[in-house]
């Protein structure tokens, strides 16, 4: 079913626990970037064995295609080709980033045979990086003179469900969760859907909510939900 939905906040960090979160988002990056590039040699080195001499072949279409590699292939061939649909290429978005290395030119249109994968088409992370997208709009931002991170996604039919999915989301979050907050540091991620949106008929309806709180936010919320409970009570 189509859900249109989106997610944005900025959460501030302590100074003790920024640079553990960089270094674990950096690395865990990098790991996926080393894993990628080998990925994408696999898949040129394969395709080239399969598919070489057959003419008028898309070699395109046949990696994001599936339906038209069944159709053009034997079934043998699709065979060999099951690495396409290896369950590393859903992850984030690899299979997006392979296809990019392998099949974009550089005016971004796309050719129908493969260029071996560089190791540039799959650039690591540093000290200095500030942003790293997800696909789709979505991205994670680094602000280091305010120690806060930005979790960012656009509006698109499932978008914060694919965001989340990204292997880098689930790093962060595992991350955020693991901080020893202080008094005035925090935030909260807030987001909307098309479902609540059209929720309009009355006052407050289809108003943006939270969709997670940190730190000072997360405590604050608690501490006025006590306070509810503790009135109700008496």
């Amino acid at each position: 079913m189509s859900c249109w939905n989106w997610e944005k906040g900025t959460i501030k960090l302590p100074s003790k626990e920024w640079a553990k979160l960089k270094e674990k988002l950096r690395d865990a990056w990098n790991i996926q970037s080393t894993r990628r590039y080998k990925l994408a040699l696999e898949v040129y080195e394969t395709m080239s064995i399969v598919l070489k001499g057959k003419r008028g072949l898309d070699w395109h279409k046949v990696y994001v295609d599936d339906y038209y590699r069944r159709q053009k292939l034997t079934p043998q061939e699709c065979l060999k080709l099951t690495l396409l649909s290896h369950r590393e290429l859903d992850e984030g978005n690899t299979l997006w980033v392979i296809e990019r290395a392998l099949f974009c030119n550089p005016d971004r249109t796309w050719r129908k045979k493969p260029v071996k994968p560089k190791k540039k088409d799959f650039p690591a992370a540093n000290s200095k990086t500030t942003k790293y997208s997800l696909g789709d709009g979505a991205y994670i931002g680094l602000d280091n003179a305010t120690k806060s991170v930005v979790w960012s996604v656009s509006e698109n039919n499932h978008a914060v469900e694919r965001a989340r999915e990204h292997f880098l989301a689930r790093v962060l979050f595992g991350a955020l969760e693991q901080v020893v907050w202080s008094r005035t540091t925090g935030g909260t991620i807030v987001g909307n859907d098309e479902y609540n949106s059209e929720e309009s008929a009355y006052e407050g309806g289809g108003a943006n909510y939270a969709c997670i709180r940190y730190g000072r936010d997360r405590k604050q919320h608690e501490n006025q939900f006590q306070t509810k409970r503790q009135r109700v009570r008496r």
